[in-house]
């Protein structure tokens, strides 16, 4: 059973439709198992109960106006694993994010007719590399990567900017409708979200690396009707 603890502060400026919003956390989570966490690295295959710490810090500043609204948002936060029958025993978490910024943009052209504009900015997620120069390690008639110190490596930046334009009609009396159109990864970034490797079946000398990309540009148009 998994059990945990957390605790935040923080503290708030308000004036004329603009915030300011700081606030400070950390949150210890306790029974978590080795199995439970896709670990792509020499603990996959291992049991073990441990726990995680999460700390940081979230800044928010948000705008808003007759015609349009505005906000940006920027996290910091160290995130740990720690299970003290591993070696070593405290090394990053799978989804330790250090920074993360968000930015985004409404603007009514008209009264039923508003764009939007949203980006945001985040550090690599950790992953593990085998061993340089000795790749894979074999054991009886298997052979398995042989990876590195876990989570010391990061992805390149995450980079993405959205866009889309929403127009509110009456269709149907009585019913509001509206039509939205829009488009995800606007800049056509091609994004790596998650990194492992697995043993080259044309050399078990060797480890491939295998790179799962978020999805490129990519449109949509949406209708919704609310009676």
């Amino acid at each position: 059973i998994s059990k945990s603890k957390q605790v935040s502060f923080g503290t708030e400026y308000s004036r004329n439709n603009f915030v300011i919003d700081v606030e400070g956390f950390y949150k210890h989570v306790d029974g978590i198992t080795v199995s439970n966490q896709g670990f792509y690295n020499n603990f996959q295959f291992i049991n073990a109960i441990g726990s995680y710490d999460v700390k940081g810090a979230e800044l928010i500043i948000n705008k808003t106006a007759q015609r349009y609204s505005t906000w940006l948002s920027y996290t910091y936060s160290v995130n740990d694993y720690d299970f003290e029958t591993l070696t070593p025993s405290v090394f990053p978490n799978n989804v330790d994010i250090r920074h993360s910024l968000s930015l985004a943009f409404n603007y009514n052209l008209l009264d039923d007719l508003e764009i939007s504009v949203g980006s945001i900015w985040r550090s690599g997620q950790p992953f593990t590399k085998p061993v340089e120069g000795n790749e894979t390690v074999r054991n009886g008639n298997n052979t398995f990567v042989n990876y590195d110190t876990p989570n010391s490596e990061n992805l390149d930046t995450f980079v993405r900017l959205d866009a889309s334009l929403s127009y509110k009609f009456e269709l149907i009396k009585n019913a509001q409708s509206s039509l939205r159109i829009g488009v995800i990864n606007l800049l056509n970034r091609e994004n790596n979200i998650n990194t492992y490797y697995e043993v080259d079946p044309n050399d078990t000398n060797l480890a491939i690396k295998i790179e799962n990309k978020s999805l490129g540009l990519t449109p949509n148009v949406s209708l919704r009707f609310s009676f």
